[in-house]
């Protein structure tokens, strides 16, 4: 998904559309509530499109 399609779902906080990679990590720090979330739901992120605009969610479980 492009960050703009996210976007259109839930608004994102600027430092998810900028270069702070970490904000779209796996973490299960419960700080990172966007990706505890994601994690819980049987999803990870891929973020080898990052610097293109694109997120890739996969899942895990």
């Amino acid at each position: 998904m492009s960050f703009n399609q996210i976007n259109e779902i839930v608004e994102l906080p600027d430092s998810a559309k900028g270069l702070d990679r970490t904000w779209w990590g796996n973490s299960k720090n419960s700080s990172r509530v966007q990706s505890v979330s994601w994690m819980k739901a049987g999803w990870k992120t891929d973020k080898k499109e990052y610097l293109n605009g694109f997120i890739i969610f996969y899942k895990y479980k």
